[in-house]
């Protein structure tokens, strides 16, 4: 039988595929999330550089 006709006929294999997409989604939507949030705090935790404007010899 193919896809969309165990989808027609039978509710439980349509539930399974619904619930899979939808922790699916989730799992990706909490990876992006935690790598979004591990590069923010990356760059807060870089040294900040040295100004530009001072030249050599003067304070």
């Amino acid at each position: 039988m193919t896809t969309a006709v165990v989808l027609a006929t039978n509710p439980l294999a349509t539930g399974v595929i619904v619930v899979v997409a939808v922790v699916g989604i989730t799992l990706a939507w909490t990876a992006r999330f935690l790598v979004r949030r591990s590069a923010a705090q990356a760059r807060a935790d870089e040294p900040t550089p040295p100004p530009d404007d001072l030249e050599p010899g003067r304070s």
